[in-house]
């Protein structure tokens, strides 16, 4: 936002730049687990699961800033910490 971008440009570029780091760490916590022989089908399923969520979860987000911009997230935000902050 500081370098001028609209909200939707904004989302998606810190969500594709999430994206490497994202797989690095999928990468090395998957080659630790398979060394440990714990890469089960059951495993394979609840990452399979886990990425295709989060897919659609980053989608729906940015659809609703496409929509409705950033100040509905940012009083999201807001409220979240706000709850965070009382239950400490």
């Amino acid at each position: 936002m500081s370098r001028k971008l609209e909200g939707r440009e904004a989302a998606r570029f810190s969500f594709l730049l999430s994206v490497p780091v994202i797989i690095a760490a999928a990468l090395i916590e998957g080659l630790e687990l398979a060394d440990r022989g714990g890469l089960t089908p059951q495993v394979l399923a609840g990452v399979t699961v886990a990425a295709l969520s989060g897919y659609f979860a980053i989608e729906l987000v940015l659809k609703v800033v496409n929509r409705f911009g950033l100040r509905p997230f940012a009083w999201y935000c807001f409220a979240l910490a706000a709850a965070v902050l009382l239950t400490l």
